[in-house]
């Protein structure tokens, strides 16, 4: 009945995207991105920083464009002011404003789930889609309504977005809580090379140190002794999803993923948890429970990382 009851949610939500997914023009409009983006003085900052980085001449020709467009506010909120724009080194400024375009026209309803886009300054940026959570791109909201403009589409964001600068490896070197997985991979090289690629990409269910203390495995000397290196090599690889990026967002009701220990987990979204909180169901040795994540949604430049505070074993 409950599964009926989310089905059914998922459906009416559906119906209402497909009503209220629609651009705020009545008639097909005659105006460029730039043209629009020059009239509006709540996007000033945004229209300098175009000028400055030729992306404004782009947008006033190229065809099939899409611009996540932050406000002043929104420059304002991450510390930038006109004047600070109009100095910023080029380079950057340009890696900055490109990461908000993308070489296509996408409405609302053409953002997939569970995807990723390339972005003009090459870089990706990484998306979800599901009826009930509607659309995000790297975890933030994009509403419904959108502009459309004679060569693509506007759509208005409350945030900059924020390139990522680290790989999975890189990410997990980096911080100090995930060291004993990062000792686990190192006795597991098949997978360091994986989280080092950019060429796929991968969803990873990272376990901090207290995970591996709860389970008696609290230094390195204890991992080794404890588990042949064929068993650490499945207890790492359980513990991602293999090119496949899942989003929070994304996450819908007791959906089933398979890791890469061929193993399965099950997705829970925050509203069908018995304690309101976004994780999965582990089978764990032989029970399933509930795993919170610590912190979610956070950006590689070839994955997404939740924090756990449980391991994963694999079920076979």
């Amino acid at each position: 009945m409950k599964q009926f009851l989310y089905t059914l949610l998922v459906m009416i939500a559906g119906i209402a995207c497909i009503s209220s997914c629609k651009n705020k023009f009545a008639t097909p409009p005659n105006e460029s991105i730039a043209q629009l983006i020059d009239a509006n003085s709540d996007y000033s900052i945004l229209d300098s920083a175009l000028v400055r980085t030729g992306y404004k001449s782009i947008l006033s020709t190229s065809p099939s464009l899409t611009l996540f467009a932050p406000n002043n506010a929104a420059f304002a909120a991450a510390g930038y002011t006109l004047d600070s724009i109009k100095t910023m080194d080029t380079a950057r400024l340009n890696k900055l404003i490109g990461y908000h375009l993308i070489g296509e026209a996408l409405t609302p309803g053409n953002i997939k789930a569970q995807s990723r886009l390339q972005t003009l300054n090459g870089q990706y940026i990484y998306t979800s889609h599901t009826a009930i959570y509607g659309s995000r791109v790297n975890g933030l909201p994009i509403e419904n309504s959108y502009i459309a403009a004679s060569n693509g589409i506007i759509h208005a964001i409350s945030q900059l977005l924020v390139s990522p600068t680290k790989t999975l490896q890189q990410f997990l070197e980096a911080d100090t809580t995930l060291s004993l997985y990062r000792a686990a991979l190192n006795m597991a090289t098949d997978t360091i090379t994986v989280f080092n690629t950019t060429v796929s990409y991968h969803t990873l269910f990272a376990p901090v140190n207290n995970a591996f203390r709860q389970a008696g495995l609290g230094t390195v000397t204890a991992l080794s002794a404890a588990l042949t290196t064929d068993s650490i090599l499945k207890l790492v690889n359980h513990h991602y999803i293999s090119a496949t990026l899942w989003q929070t967002g994304d996450f819908i009701y007791n959906t089933q993923v398979t890791t890469a220990s061929d193993s399965l987990i099950i997705l829970n979204t925050e509203e069908n948890s018995s304690n309101k909180q976004l994780g999965v169901y582990v089978r764990n040795r032989p029970a399933l429970f509930f795993v919170p994540f610590l912190t979610k949604d956070s950006f590689a430049t070839n994955g997404i990382i939740h924090k756990v505070d449980t391991l994963f074993w694999p079920n076979r």
